[in-house]
């Protein structure tokens, strides 16, 4: 017996050695951005409402930019900046969030992207998404996302508004339910589905889209209001592409320039099998 103890003592030590060097998860919070440091840092406590800055490791953080006070935050944490919403309210000036990389991902919740704001907002710090995320809101200004985009989350797009990529996307789906996406010149993307639903509007003007080998691009894949693409330069570059190809759908695709080139199928309001 104690031979046995003297052998497993170390483990003991050891198991709570390595558990002690763990990142601990911390409680959610919410944070608003006001402002009131001297600096644009993530990390200075009062830049934020509470007086606290936010962790970059914190489970389900949620945080606010809202109002016209230091409108260049820079996410300066050195390394991956985690949290479940970022936001901009209806008060947001025209942001513009620089630095590392931020991490949208929730442990329990669907990450989100709120843009409430009548103000353009660009986020130009490179976004992972490890879980599927939602852009919503209902705010006027135009949302850019200049930084890469990348990961293994999906993209739903239910804002009003108009999304635009500048720069690389990687991740692996886009849906279009509600506003406008817009790739701007010097973009490009490698989503397996690109997909326009009723109502909404896709605008290639001179980036580069390839939704890959056995993939799609669907535009008014839901019944409803005309789904429209625009593609005014740029290349698309898909398997297949669907318009207008469910019961009750309509989709318009409009060529001023660029190129569209469908390596398989072209469905024309049917349905595709």
């Amino acid at each position: 017996m104690k031979l046995t103890a003297r052998l497993l003592r170390p483990k003991i030590l050891a198991t709570a050695l390595i558990t002690a060097l763990l990142p601990t998860l911390l409680p959610a919070a919410t944070f608003v951005w006001d402002g009131g440091g001297t600096n644009d840092s993530f990390g200075t406590a009062a830049n934020w409402n509470p007086n606290s800055a936010p962790s970059s490791i914190a489970a389900d953080n949620v945080l606010i930019f809202g109002g016209t006070v230091r409108l260049t935050p820079a996410q300066d944490a050195g390394g991956s900046f985690r949290t479940q919403s970022l936001q901009f309210n209806s008060t947001a000036g025209a942001f513009t969030i620089s630095g590392s990389q931020i991490n949208l991902r929730s442990s329990t919740l669907t990450p989100t992207i709120v843009q409430s704001s009548a103000s353009d907002q660009i986020i130009s710090a490179p976004l992972l998404f490890t879980d599927n995320v939602t852009l919503s809101g209902t705010g006027t200004g135009k949302l850019s996302l200049t930084g890469s985009v990348s990961g293994a989350g999906m993209l739903t797009k239910q804002s009003t508004g108009t999304l635009q990529f500048n720069g690389a996307v990687s991740i692996p789906n886009i849906t279009v339910s509600t506003g406008s996406v817009n790739f701007a010149p010097g973009s490009s993307s490698t989503a397996a589905l690109i997909a326009v639903n009723a109502g909404a509007d896709f605008t290639l003007a001179g980036g580069t889209v390839n939704t890959g080998v056995g993939a799609f691009f669907q535009v008014g894949n839901s019944a409803g209001t005309a789904a429209t693409a625009t593609l005014l330069s740029g290349s698309l570059t898909s398997t297949e592409s669907d318009i207008g190809n469910v019961s009750g759908a309509t989709g318009t695709v409009t060529h001023s320039g660029g190129t569209h080139a469908i390596a398989g199928a072209l469905y024309l309001g049917v349905v595709a099998n």
